[in-house]
């Protein structure tokens, strides 16, 4: 009896707690329902930070209470806000998570809305053949739950697909079929945007008195629902379509009634600056409502979970009550779930290492689209740079230029340095083990350094033990980066001092060569408390001091992870106002005689450079205007004759129907690109020298796909001169030897 009773009381326990819950869910879920119309609201007002807060929370609260639609949604309307604030990536990653949870719970509804969305999003992109798959896949959930009024918005948005595309047949087909449904439903702001961009089509489908019409149309339905951006878009859209008929006084017309509501529009809004301040007043106070009232949802989640906690005690006095009786039966069954939870641990470790290299190749990708993006502009603001420079520029214009310059190459240095943190991570640096001359790669590193030196009054010093031997094996390029960075890192702390390279053997083999390298300065020093931190990127102390002596913050890091790739350590001594000292040891092994290359002496700038240049026809590349401008205007200073293509079908054109002495190729571009367009060249020409002009980061399987390809060399850009011509003139040379 007494177990009845305690029983009893248990599961009315349960059931209060049941009803707890259920009552702080609904409060949850008004919560969801506010924020998500609230990030609806900011979105169309263009506060994107306040709607991505507001998203967030509702996202945060969704998934508190497992509510998998309302989850969806929120990262649905997520994806819209960040979509508007074009940062397309991210927008992508949340309504694709939109999608995932809406096709595993059966949301069909809600799925379509989110097919719509990325139908939109890849259109943005120029996906043009996925953003055509998501809207044919909203229209048929559409249809199959009967929810006809629903397909006007996407039957717009694929007309839209079909204008950007310029194919204006599809489009105007598409608009009809649009507009009929929105005519159906007395959808009237569906109708003044249907008939609007159905003009655009018909206009270049050369119908221009049905273009005129239809768009006029769209402007009286925007004006009788004061639908202000089609009134706007349509007059101007009506101009384009008179001038393109000929009556250029009508357009004009039409733009200044364009412009007339632009302006009246301005005056509006500014009369209404004093009602957006109080609004904003009210928008605060209601703001701190919101916040005590997730206040007291919070307590009643405390509560809740208080409760959970009561259950689950009582649930487990039960549980080990019977498993104490039933203990000698299921032993062996505890057995197998032990082994059923080994397994599961095992995979959930196999997911958590899939995670990781999936966020490495993510964090690659992402660094290898931003190099490409930031590269880009810097060929632009460097080769202009260049080219103002060599116009003569007065005085006082030659520093600013000089500056820009200097931040040019400063951003550039930066982007690498980025890049060899990042390869260095993913253990994508092979390291070399070529004969080098370590004497002759020391004294290169310290005069590349002579110019700063100089400008801080600091004198540079070798000190090479004579018993190294001449020749040695490693990696000369890696070992020469180590070295400058540590130089360059003295120089920048040391003003009217000194800075030594010591390299002195410590130990030998019959093999190998055990060294001690030092960089010693007398510069202002590093505190003791600092001194772990500076190898690490972009740490607080790092950044303070290279705000005040310049340099990127990487150079230690690049040092450090280097040296770990090849078996030593860096480490450093150091007095605050004394000075100085990194050193590593490294063990190199000996260069058997047979395997060293005497290298051939070329000059740097040939003297016949000229000549050969001279009168050459070069073909250039490039769909960034501006980028072309740059490259033609650098090469017909040299009197080369420079021929300029936009896109890699132009480029196949012009060298079917002009002979070329070379070819300067960018690599990516629309349509056909670089890559496509090089193989296509080499079917009817195999000889002409082609050399690639990328601003991507070049990897292994890189210089293996343009090999293939039938490139005869690469040129990073933002690139120098003295290079750029140096590649020229060694691939005009082979091509006529």
């Amino acid at each position: 009896m007494k177990l009845f009773i305690k029983l009893v009381l248990f599961s009315f326990s349960l059931l209060t707690s049941s009803l707890l819950f259920s009552q702080s869910k609904s409060d949850i879920e008004d919560q969801i329902y506010m924020h998500l119309n609230k990030t609806s609201e900011l979105r169309t007002r263009l506060d994107y930070d306040e709607a991505l807060k507001h998203g967030n929370i509702a996202l945060s609260l969704a998934d508190k209470i497992n509510d998998h639609e309302y989850k969806s949604i929120a990262y649905r309307e997520l994806g819209r806000v960040l979509m508007d604030d074009n940062k397309l990536d991210k927008a992508n990653i949340h309504l694709s998570k939109a999608a995932d949870i809406q096709r595993r719970n059966n949301l069909t509804e809600e799925l379509a809305r989110t097919r719509n969305a990325q139908g939109l999003l890849h259109t943005e992109l120029g996906n043009y053949h996925q953003a055509l798959v998501y809207f044919d896949e909203g229209l048929k959930i559409y249809k199959s739950l009967s929810l006809f009024s629903s397909r006007t918005k996407i039957l717009n948005n694929k007309g839209k697909l079909f204008l950007a595309q310029k194919d204006y047949k599809k489009a105007n087909s598409t608009f009809n079929h649009a507009y009929t449904a929105a005519k159906r439903f007395a959808q009237e702001r569906e109708k003044a945007e249907i008939s609007l961009f159905k003009s655009q089509a018909l206009n270049k489908l050369d119908r221009r008195k049905e273009a005129i019409s239809t768009c006029i149309r769209a402007i009286d339905i925007g004006k009788a629902i004061q639908y202000r951006w089609v009134i706007i878009e349509g007059y101007k859209t009506l101009s384009n379509i008179h001038e393109d008929n000929g009556n250029p006084s009508k357009a004009i017309e039409l733009l200044k009634t364009h412009n007339k509501i632009i302006d009246s529009i301005s005056r509006i809004s500014k009369v209404r600056l004093t009602a957006e301040a109080y609004a904003k007043q009210n928008s605060a106070e209601q703001e701190k409502r919101i916040e005590q009232q997730e206040e007291i949802i919070q307590q009643k989640i405390e509560q809740e979970e208080r409760n959970q906690v009561l259950t689950f005690l009582g649930l487990a006095f039960l549980i080990l009550f019977f498993s104490f009786i039933i203990f000698l039966f299921n032993n062996n069954q505890k057995r197998k779930k032990a082994n059923l939870l080994l397994q599961s641990t095992n995979y959930q470790l196999i997911i958590a290492k899939d995670e990781a290299e999936k966020a490495t190749k993510a964090k690659a990708n992402f660094l290898s689209t931003i190099t490409h993006e930031l590269r880009t502009p810097l060929y632009t603001v460097t080769g202009l740079t260049d080219l103002l420079l060599d116009e003569d520029p007065k005085e006082s214009q030659k520093g600013y230029l000089k500056s820009l310059r200097f931040s040019g190459d400063y951003l550039l240095n930066f982007i690498n340095d980025i890049l060899d943190v990042n390869k260095i991570e993913a253990n994508k640096v092979e390291l070399e083990k070529i004969p080098f001359d370590l004497k002759k790669l020391s004294k290169e590193v310290l005069f590349t350094q002579t110019k700063v030196a100089k400008d801080n009054n600091s004198k540079l010093h070798l000190n090479f033990e004579d018993s190294i031997p001449e020749y040695l094996l490693g990696d000369s390029l890696r070992i020469s980066q180590i070295l400058i960075n540590l130089v360059s890192n003295a120089i920048k702390f040391t003003k009217n001092g000194d800075v030594n390279l010591n390299i002195t053997k410590t130990g030998s083999t019959l093999n190998t060569i055990d060294l001690l390298i030092e960089v010693k300065d007398t510069g202002i020093g590093i505190s003791y408390d600092k001194q772990d931190e500076i190898f690490e990127s972009f740490s607080q102390g790092s950044v303070q001091i290279n705000r005040k002596y310049g340099g990127t913050g990487l150079g230690l890091t690049i040092v450090k992870n280097l040296l770990q790739l090849m078996g030593s350590k860096i480490q450093l001594r150091s007095q605050p106002n004394v000075g100085t000292t990194f050193f590593f040891e490294i063990t190199l092994d000996h260069a058997k005689r047979e395997s060293i290359e005497v290298p051939k002496t070329t000059e740097i700038f040939p003297t016949d450079l000229l000549d050969i240049l001279q009168n050459k026809n070069i073909l250039l590349v490039d769909d960034v205007k501006i980028n072309q401008l740059i490259t033609q205007k650098t090469l017909t200073k040299k009197e080369i004759n420079c021929v300029t293509a936009d896109n890699g079908e132009d480029a196949i054109l012009r060298a079917q129907e002009q002979q070329f002495d070379l070819i300067l190729m960018d690599i990516h571009m629309p349509g056909i690109g670089g890559v496509e367009a090089t193989k296509q060249i080499r079917l009817f020409d195999a000889n002409i020298p082609i050399i690639a002009l990328t601003a991507i980061t070049i990897e292994k399987e890189d210089l293996i796909m343009f090999n293939e390809a039938g490139f005869n060399d690469i040129l990073s850009k933002p690139f120098k001169a003295d290079t750029f011509f140096k590649k020229i003139y060694l691939q005009l040379i082979k091509s006529t030897t």
